[in-house]
């Protein structure tokens, strides 16, 4: 892991470039008006959040694709099966959609701020972002339950008995959240 961050970080100067790089990664996976979605979204300029990791412009898309390169890594040392080979790639790309919502654009001072649209009718972290993913391509279920569950005990006490029950019946859950913990924590992205 060490020289991601510099690696990552001087290769995606804008926002062009970090579309051009997830054509190449997940072309092969995501098809090409979806990309135009995720861009009309904010996923390739947004924060990865605003008050930890991951503050700068087009850092979702850093993260996501930080996590994604864990993942897979995690699935070749570890010898992780998936429901189909393409999933670490889908789960860490996809885990953290819900930002799309969460940041509004720059404020007249050039910063993000944390601005939940007050028309929202969902809420949950890991249940907003297996929607809007949904939205982008069809889920498996280990797929849905690795967005759903990728904060892990993060997300509060209230989840602990479901995070528990999803977990024993697939193991990648863990790894997902292992993969978002060093993204974010351990590499600061």
């Amino acid at each position: 892991w060490k020289g991601w961050n510099t690696e990552m970080s001087e290769i995606w100067k804008n926002e062009k470039e970090r579309i051009e790089d997830f054509r190449q990664y997940a072309g092969d996976i995501i098809k090409e008006e979806k990309i135009g979605v995720l861009a009309d979204m904010g996923y390739f300029t947004l924060p990865a959040s605003i008050g930890h990791h991951g503050k700068e412009e087009g850092d979702l898309y850093l993260h996501s694709k930080t996590v994604a390169r864990l993942l897979e890594e995690f699935t070749r040392k570890e010898h992780l099966l998936w429901s189909r080979p393409e999933s670490p790639r889908i789960v860490g790309l996809l885990h953290d959609l819900c930002k799309t919502e969460e940041y509004e654009k720059k404020n007249f001072m050039g910063s993000y701020y944390y601005g939940r649209n007050e028309g929202a009718v969902l809420q949950g972290h890991g249940e907003i972002s297996v929607m809007i993913a949904q939205n982008i391509l069809e889920l498996t279920v280990e797929e849905m339950l690795c967005i759903r569950y990728h904060m892990g005990a993060f997300e509060g006490r209230h989840v602990w008995d479901y995070l528990q029950r999803a977990a024993g019946q697939n193991k990648n859950i863990l790894w997902i959240m292992q993969a978002d913990l060093i993204a974010s924590w351990v590499l600061g992205i």
